[in-house]
């Protein structure tokens, strides 16, 4: 089985990123959690978790349920979760990652669609009043 889905930073499990969520304890109780892959713990198409030395570690064994086991016939897959498609583009990963502020009044005026990118952007400085010379052209 070819699994490369990582054990302690990847969203797997039910409770989410393991790693996150617990921290140390799952690098110190299950294994080297950045390094460590799903496929480690398991064996025969069975979980085989290292003995729980602590409750947190038993929480994760006693949540973790049969239907998490990866398929041995597929791939792993990659689904982005921050998009109702599932599907990565940059440009879902910027609407993700962004600060969405408003719409200021002078944006039509420096952003048009026959703009030259330079005089717009030269005009953008000036109206922030932020020309590196402090004139006021």
């Amino acid at each position: 089985m070819v699994c490369l889905t990582f054990l302690g930073v990847d969203n797997w499990h039910t409770l989410g990123p393991l790693y996150k969520k617990f921290e140390e304890y799952v690098g110190f109780n299950i294994g080297r959690a950045t390094t460590a892959k799903v496929a480690s713990i398991i064996q025969n198409g069975v979980w085989v978790w290292p003995n729980p030395r602590c409750a947190i570690t038993r929480q994760i064994v006693a949540s973790t349920e049969f239907s998490l086991m990866p398929n041995p016939l597929a791939p792993d897959s990659v689904r982005w979760l921050l998009h109702k498609s599932r599907v990565y583009t940059t440009k879902s990963a910027w609407h993700a990652l962004r600060t969405k502020y408003p719409v200021v009044p002078w944006s039509k005026c420096v952003w048009f669609p026959s703009h030259v990118p330079h005089w717009s952007f030269i005009e953008w400085l000036a109206i922030l009043g932020r020309l590196s010379t402090k004139d006021i052209i």
